[in-house]
């Protein structure tokens, strides 16, 4: 079986190759919105190839090696497809493994390669799928404590909600990496940030192209949330707001929940869901994010060669 790829490092002229591989798709994963693959490349040493109509991602994350799950192609021909990743991960020396499979992936591989691979579900990597509706107006008893802190905020504080228009002038980005340099200073010590500030300066210094909204809380002439996302099936009738990142000053008393709502109000009315991704396994993450009660979870899974495993 023929095992070689041609990879190549993704850039922002990849964009209108994988609109046009992933137009007839509905995707609701955020790992397969190209803002995610464009602004995490270099933490990710994300590289791709394209073959027979698949586009493949090939990442090198900390020494662990690995593919993201290929879109675009043929459904019939993806386990032919993992057979000649497989055989290209044995010809490079490392183990085969493929992360961020969806669920109609993984069922559709146990169901016609059990034999050949193991499906490894990855909780913390499932995203988090809200209504747009639900978010907004926060109704029930459900959301009385966000509807509480929201109210404490409003009536606490002088505030003005800003969109972040792109481009953005230097001032503003600044503004926005301030702000996560102060949100991550304590957490220094648990996180590693820095790969998540190359990120978000990638995404602000290209929104346009990207397609990136944004929006600020100024509190007390300060600056002092902002919220980024991007929209996953622009055409279709389902169209699915993506939050790519959400800081603010925890310091304030609600303001969390306030530029969630505010953001969403402002930017994302039109959508149906929401998508607020992972959690990263991280139990105080998973406990704010369940908070919001999601609709369902975007379940994935990560796929090893069962030969390679025992082996």
């Amino acid at each position: 079986m023929a095992s070689h790829f041609s990879f190549q490092p993704l850039t922002m002229d990849t964009l209108v190759l994988y609109n046009r591989l992933t137009r007839n798709m509905y995707l609701e994963s955020a790992d397969f919105s190209f803002v995610n693959l464009f602004i995490w490349r270099h933490a990710h040493q994300l590289r791709y190839a394209v073959d027979d109509g698949f586009f493949i991602p090939y990442c090198n994350y900390k020494g662990n090696t690995f593919f993201m799950t290929p879109v675009g192609g043929p459904r019939e021909e993806f386990v032919m497809l993992c057979d000649k990743l497989a055989a290209y991960s044995r010809s490079c020396g490392h183990p085969f493994k493929m992360m961020t499979v969806p669920e109609e992936t993984a069922c559709l591989l146990l169901k016609e390669a059990s034999d050949r691979y193991k499906i490894i579900p990855d909780r913390g990597n499932w995203d988090y799928l809200y209504r747009t509706e639900d978010l907004l107006e926060l109704k029930g008893r459900k959301y009385q404590q966000k509807r509480n802190q929201i109210h404490k905020f409003q009536k606490q504080y002088r505030y003005q909600y800003i969109p972040l228009f792109p481009p953005l002038e230097p001032a503003m980005i600044a503004a926005c990496l301030d702000l996560f340099d102060r949100w991550a200073e304590p957490k220094k010590d648990l996180i590693s940030p820095e790969e998540e500030r190359q990120a978000l300066k990638e995404a602000l210094e290209n929104m346009e192209p990207l397609g990136l909204k944004g929006g600020a809380l100024i509190v007390e002439g300060k600056f002092e949330a902002f919220s980024i996302g991007s929209l996953l099936n622009e055409e279709t009738q389902a169209p699915i707001a993506l939050i790519h990142f959400e800081k603010a000053n925890p310091e304030i008393a609600g303001i969390y929940p306030a530029i969630n709502q505010l953001f969403l109000a402002n930017a994302w009315k039109d959508t149906l869901y929401v998508n607020r991704e992972n959690d990263m396994g991280l139990p105080g993450l998973r406990q704010a994010k369940k908070r919001y009660h999601p609709v369902r979870m975007i379940k994935k899974y990560t796929v090893l060669a069962k030969q390679e495993e025992s082996s």
